[in-house]
């Protein structure tokens, strides 16, 4: 059997991820400053729906007009702090993703370096670097910097 054929069902593993998480710690600052502005984002959010519900009970079901531009403002002003906050937000998953994933591909090639030559002459080498660079990618980017992210967001919302 070759190796693009073998398959991979392993069951899911704890110790896998107990190798993993300590490619973290140089990023916990990051990862703090990306929660807590996820945690933002989420209090915001909450505050467009009471906008809108008080901007149909105000203006709308009272017909009048007295203070609209007011409430414009601080509507626009939430806006471009939100707007703010998710840009923050992408440039700091982003830069988790690239440097995490630029410290695994690293820790993998020293790794790669370390093997003997017979590993070589059994395994190709395009096989390794495909699974490097593959197996990376999908470890930082969906992961830990969207997928975690995304899961705290929906725990936020939802209290």
């Amino acid at each position: 059997m070759s190796i693009a054929e073998r398959e991979y069902n392993s069951k899911f593993g704890w110790k896998i991820w107990k190798r993993i998480l300590p490619f973290l710690t140089p990023h916990r600052g990051e990862l703090a400053l990306n929660f807590a502005v996820n945690i933002l984002i989420a209090v915001t959010d909450v505050f467009f729906p009471l906008f809108r519900l008080y901007a149909i009970d105000e203006f709308i079901g009272k017909g009048q007009t007295d203070g609209v531009l007011l409430f414009g403002v601080l509507y626009g002003a939430l806006t471009a702090f939100q707007a703010l906050l998710v840009a923050l937000f992408f440039r700091v998953s982003t830069r988790i993703e690239m440097n995490f994933g630029k410290d695994l591909r690293r820790a993998q090639f020293v790794h790669l370096q370390k093997l003997s030559l017979g590993f070589y002459n059994t395994t190709p080498v395009g096989y390794l670097l495909a699974r490097t660079m593959n197996d990376t990618e999908r470890l930082s980017a969906p992961l830990w910097c969207w997928g975690a992210t995304n899961s705290f967001w929906c725990i936020y919302m939802f209290f």
